[in-house]
């Protein structure tokens, strides 16, 4: 099953569980630009020494991160008519925090990514499963590492943990919804895509090769940054069912490209969020980036088939982040 829709629905996400997806923007990693310094203060201890090691404390930092970004959030539900707009005002705050591991995350990708893969063409050699394979021996598997605790600091995060939320200034957030009567169906069968309104859409494709997708041409240019309150992409996901047997479906619920195609079927670049029927069943969100033939990306194992989503996609320079809530 492939599908892509280019679609940006704003929805707020009332379910606060956070779980982050982040790759660095093309050009591809071993050619790409480190990205910056952190501005801000991580500080390793005598006892983390490599890359590797630094990356592990670091994933910890950021479940930390994760962890008190939902205390807070709990605290401004129970008084959300009062708390509401300060949390859009801690939305901000948390996102300017967390954008320094998020930047030391993806230089020690870099580092760790080029030493294991200096020539780009064995990477692209790979298959999918390969690829899964060789990122978690690159960067180790991250959701089990990151329970794991750190003696490693940031000056971010204790600043995060100090936040008051109730004496926070207000904020807003702006919700716009994209309107998907006025986007453009292809589909190879009839029945394989239903616009059911203005903010909803459903498909049902039967068929490995079936190649639908709904699509709207902004024009040249039009995307850049989208960062913040009012300007972060949203969109929510839910899947029926997919197909038995691994790697069988494929359904691409957010796509931004040059081109309205399949997935593979230009080189062009682009970015979305896929699903996958991944191992053993189990479905798996991945933000992708897709650049001259080759794919990068970074996912999250947890999901499952019946289960609504809200997944937030966030770039800033050459940093693309996924959270899904």
């Amino acid at each position: 099953m492939s599908l892509l829709k280019y679609v940006w629905p704003i929805i707020i996400a009332l379910t606060f569980i956070l779980y982050l997806i982040s790759i660095a923007l093309a050009p591809s990693p071993a050619n790409a630009q480190e990205p910056p310094t952190p501005k801000g203060d991580i500080t390793y201890p005598p006892l983390i020494k490599t890359d590797k090691e630094k990356l592990a404390a670091v994933y910890n930092l950021l479940e930390q991160m994760r962890l008190e970004h939902n205390r807070q959030h709990d605290i401004a539900r129970a008084d959300w008519e009062n708390l509401e707009s300060k949390w859009y005002t801690y939305i901000d705050i948390f996102k300017d925090k967390q954008r320094v591991l998020l930047d030391e995350q993806q230089r020690l990708r870099g580092i760790l990514f080029n030493e294991a893969y200096p020539d780009i063409k064995a990477w692209d050699a790979l298959s999918y499963e390969e690829q899964g394979q060789a990122y978690k021996d690159i960067f180790g598997d991250k959701e089990v590492i990151k329970l794991l605790s750190t003696k490693a600091t940031s000056t971010e995060l204790a600043e995060l943990k100090a936040v008051e939320i109730d004496k926070l200034a207000e904020g807003s957030w702006s919700d716009p919804n994209e309107d998907f009567t006025t986007y453009t169906v292809t589909e190879t069968n009839a029945s394989d895509i239903t616009v059911d309104s203005a903010s909803k859409v459903s498909w049902d494709l039967n068929e490995l090769n079936d190649i639908s997708f709904l699509w709207k041409d902004y024009g040249a240019a039009h995307f850049d940054d989208f960062t913040g309150s009012g300007n972060t992409h949203l969109v929510e996901v839910y899947i029926t069912s997919y197909g038995a047997g691994d790697w069988t479906s494929i359904a691409a619920t957010y796509v931004l490209a040059e081109a309205a195609d399949t997935w593979t079927g230009s080189n062009g670049p682009k970015i979305g969020i896929l699903l996958l029927d991944g191992d053993s069943g189990g479905t798996e969100v991945r933000l992708y980036e897709r650049t001259g033939g080759s794919n990068y990306y970074d996912g999250w194992t947890g999901a499952s088939a019946t289960t609504l989503y809200y997944v937030e996609i966030d770039k800033d320079g050459t940093a693309l982040t996924a959270y899904v809530r």
